[in-house]
């Protein structure tokens, strides 16, 4: 844990804020249908997997258009996904294998057919909804693979909503730094703890006048700067 003051902490987070503010504003274009699956594909990639690895399956997938055209037979898109996810990958310079090609390629063959069968396509069921967190719920519920920081993260990255919060260990450490942390609130890994926590975070993020949904991006990126710099402290 930092040994940085909770002002100089804050300080630091609310100028990263301001650059990624900025950032947001200048985008003014909503992704499309192939973006919208990339992001979401990416999302159920990453868990238990190094992200530069989770982006060049991604990107297998994206090429192959496999969840695009609308298939709502789950084992032949599970075989064709399968496929895809056990063909060696460009990382930089070197090949690497997928670690989970198949366990994964069942989750997204689960949910693009849930997709389809709800709305005409991935756009078209987001946009059903009314709140993001309707869509959140809706997600963890039906999307394998998705828990609740990876659903409001994919709603975050697609610029859907910023009201929600993505909570991983580096802001539970800022919220424990802050004295914002209830261990009363209990795991994550739950919808109902998530939401306890986010509220704390929500208001928290209210009270600076910010975006739960930027403030915590903020937070990441500040918390693993001090991290590597205490590691590197000790380490002397």
């Amino acid at each position: 844990m930092s040994s940085m003051a909770p002002d100089k902490i804050i300080a630091a987070i609310l100028a990263v804020h301001s650059d990624i503010e900025k950032r947001v504003v200048a985008r003014n274009s909503q992704l499309d249908e192939a973006g919208l699956w990339y992001e979401l594909s990416c999302c159920v990639l990453s868990s238990q997997v190094r992200y530069d690895l989770a982006v060049s399956a991604a990107d297998s997938i994206a090429e192959s258009g496999v969840l695009l055209d609308g298939n709502r037979h789950e084992g032949e898109l599970c075989e064709k996904l399968t496929e895809l996810l056990n063909e060696p990958l460009q990382v930089g310079n070197q090949l690497k294998r997928y670690r989970f090609p198949n366990k994964r390629a069942e989750q997204l063959s689960k949910l693009a057919v849930r997709v389809y069968f709800e709305g005409t396509n991935l756009s078209g069921l987001l946009s059903s909804f009314g709140e993001a967190n309707d869509a959140r719920n809706w997600l963890v519920t039906n999307a394998p693979g998705i828990g609740p920081k990876q659903a409001s993260m994919f709603l975050r990255n697609i610029y859907h909503s910023f009201d929600l919060a993505i909570i991983d260990r580096h802001v539970l450490d800022y919220m424990k730094v802050m004295d914002l942390y209830d261990d009363q609130n209990g795991s994550i890994s739950s919808l109902r703890n998530y939401q306890k926590h986010e509220a704390v975070m929500s208001a928290h993020a209210s009270e600076m006048g910010v975006k739960v949904g930027l403030l915590d991006w903020a937070i990441w990126i500040v918390m693993r700067v001090l991290k590597s710099i205490e590691k590197e402290r000790v380490a002397v």
